[in-house]
């Protein structure tokens, strides 16, 4: 029953790979450690053609190999385990532990890949591309977080239109960035600043004393106006400043904006805090 490899020499020609191994196991028998090839059938075939179609074709295979060995074994002679059955075994191991090796190399790097997009496009939804601070929408989810924000603090940049008109839009932009990092410099222990919309910021305070707020809120305005923007004259700030409270939080903004426009009303570059936070 058992044949050589050299009967079957002239028909692999045409044949896939996996009909190689078919007729290769077919011809020898378990001579040479020949049905250890069958191993190799599941992997190439679900990476060449998908792990449904691959399965499939997988099962397909061992039942043509249960049915060579089921058929055939009774007629196959004992053999030793010689040097080409070493080499066979020796091939289909290394090929099953490259395939693995690369496989897992490949889907760990493809999922760090993955993570670093995902954590790339999670800032990018949180950060406003010009000033490079927090946006609204993340400055909003941040004031709903319970027990963290005491205290926010509206900020608008006196005669911003009249900037864009003197100097055009694009100085208007370089005053909006230097003004961020000032900002975001003064914040860092005190809480969090993000850009509002259009010239306005808002700080959320996470310091309980209101003394404190309006020492920073201070500070910051000392700091803007003493800035040189390099367009000739000061750039200044005005604030409104709110509690954030539970009883009183779903009117915090209305109240930081009512404040703000009393403090441009009032003369600008300067701050009020709303009359029922105190």
């Amino acid at each position: 029953m058992a044949k050589s490899r050299s009967q079957f020499s002239g028909q692999y020609n045409g044949f896939s790979d996996d009909q190689h191994k078919l007729l290769f196991i077919y011809g020898t028998g378990h001579q040479e450690f020949a049905l250890a090839f069958a191993f190799l059938t599941p992997i190439v075939a679900i990476f060449v053609l998908g792990y449904r179609v691959g399965a499939l074709f997988s099962l397909v295979n061992f039942a043509i190999v249960a049915y060579i060995c089921q058929t055939g074994m009774n007629y196959w002679l004992p053999v030793y385990f010689d040097d080409i059955s070493f080499i066979h075994l020796s091939v289909v191991y290394l090929f099953l532990f490259l395939t693995a090796y690369f496989y897992d190399s490949g889907r760990r790097k493809t999922l760090a890949m993955l993570k670093e997009s995902n954590r790339q496009l999670q800032n990018l939804s949180h950060t406003d591309m010009l000033t490079q601070l927090y946006n609204r929408r993340h400055m909003e989810g941040h004031l709903k977080e319970a027990g963290r924000v005491n205290w926010v603090a509206i900020l608008d940049i006196d005669d911003f239109k009249r900037i864009n008109d003197e100097h055009g839009h694009d100085v208007g932009d370089r005053v909006l960035i230097k003004l961020a990092r000032i900002l975001s410099s003064k914040m860092d222990k005190f809480g969090h600043v993000g850009r509002w919309g259009g010239e306005e910021f808002l700080i959320a305070f996470e310091v309980a004393e209101r003394a404190e707020v309006e020492a920073q809120i201070e500070l910051i305005q000392s700091a803007i106006a003493s800035y040189d923007f390099g367009i000739d004259r000061p750039v200044t700030l005005s604030c409104g400043i709110a509690l954030h409270n539970n009883s009183i939080k779903s009117s915090t903004y209305r109240r930081a904006d009512k404040a703000l426009y009393q403090a441009k009303a009032s003369g600008k570059n300067r701050y009020l805090v709303a009359r029922n936070s105190a």
